[in-house]
């Protein structure tokens, strides 16, 4: 891949579609799910296209070959690269991405504006009237990384182990699907419940390509939490048994992976059993991507406004606020900025700091300026 100047530089926000904000690096493992408010029936301020079919549309001037290097500066990345687990921002964005798919799937439309598209399922299934049940069907043409189809029987089991409250603690089938799929709350999963088969939970059944899963209350918006991870496919047995399968899951996205060090580095390289007639939102065109965690700011920095050849093909995710200045006049449209997906706030403990004069002199001395 040929490239004369840097790809991008994003200010305060994170680098690809994310889906949720989540705690696959939290201190508590806490993660921040939350249901849907809405009425079920027809729906707005979201857009579908539940015809979209395979090979997504060309980006206009990508060329194909070639790195491309992502440093995250203060960001460790995902502890595990377990699909059926993910919940946090980066491991989100970067898997769904690129590695793993599930039913549904976002992609952009001319505007920007995200679309809920198919990916492994034909459309964005069928409910039954009072949304209680959906139907999905698994298309033929996915394949693993090894070149084995993806089956519907693979999908229900990634579906059924994304239940296992202790083996996935703090993963959205725990916070979400719980609540929603019927008998979920009592399923105690595949490996704590040692129930290897999913037998255990009739909340999901197959037949042929078919994937029939039973709400406990309406659920509207199923094709919406169709596009988590969670609602994936697993290997069966104890090929995808954790942890282990967090260290190097099996790739079934147009990139698999190559090595990875958790905190420190993630590289991915074409996925050659991937087919594009397959998957309506992804593209192919970089050999490789490999994802540089927790990096100094200021190396970084440095990096992306150097114009040397390690930046031609390198995107960060942060820009130290006193590089602001220089990134704006020397990369003009390559700064890209935009309004984070979560929000994070410093809050002291005022249970603890009753003083009035301390507090102001806290607020005081933070720079908003510089942010």
């Amino acid at each position: 891949m040929k490239r004369n100047k840097p790809l991008a530089l994003v200010a305060g926000a994170a680098l690809l579609t994310l889906a949720a904000c989540g705690g696959g690096s939290s201190e508590d493992g806490g993660s921040n799910g939350s249901g849907s408010d809405r009425e079920f029936g027809d729906q707005e301020g979201g857009t579908k296209d539940a015809e979209r079919q395979g090979p997504a549309a060309e980006v206009e001037g990508a060329t194909p070959g070639g790195t491309i290097t992502v440093y995250l500066p203060g960001d460790p990345g995902p502890d595990s690269l377990d699909p059926t687990g993910g919940w946090s921002v980066t491991g989100n964005s970067i898997q769904q991405a690129l590695t793993s798919r599930s039913l549904t799937q976002y992609v952009r439309d001319e505007n920007g504006q995200p679309v809920l598209v198919p990916d492994l399922a034909t459309d964005l299934g069928t409910p039954n009237e009072d949304f209680t049940e959906w139907t999905f069907t698994i298309r033929e043409d996915a394949t693993w990384e090894d070149g084995k189809p993806v089956t519907a029987e693979e999908v229900a089991f990634g579906i059924c182990r994304s239940l296992d409250s202790e083996a996935f603690p703090s993963g959205p089938g725990t916070e979400y699907s719980k609540h929603y799929f019927a008998g979920a709350e009592e399923y105690e999963g595949p490996y704590t419940g040692k129930d290897p088969k999913c037998e255990a939970w009739d909340g999901i059944s197959v037949e042929g390509q078919d994937i029939t899963i039973s709400m406990s209350v309406p659920f509207p918006d199923m094709d919406y939490w169709g596009a988590f991870m969670a609602m994936g496919p697993a290997p069966l047995g104890n090929a995808s048994k954790p942890p282990n399968y967090g260290t190097k899951p099996l790739s079934n996205g147009p990139y698999k992976v190559e090595s990875y060090k958790p905190n420190e580095e993630l590289v991915l390289v074409k996925n050659d059993q991937w087919a594009a007639e397959s998957d309506p939102g992804r593209h192919q065109y970089a050999d490789e991507f490999v994802f540089k965690f927790n990096q100094d700011q200021a190396k970084v920095d440095e990096i992306m406004l150097s114009d040397n050849a390690d930046s031609q093909a390198a995107l960060a995710t942060s820009l130290g606020s006193d590089k602001y200045n220089d990134a704006n006049s020397q990369l003009g449209d390559r700064l890209v900025q935009q309004t984070s997906q979560c929000v994070n706030t410093l809050t002291p403990d005022y249970t603890k700091i009753t003083e009035i004069e301390v507090r102001k002199a806290l607020a005081y001395a933070y720079p908003y300026e510089d942010v």
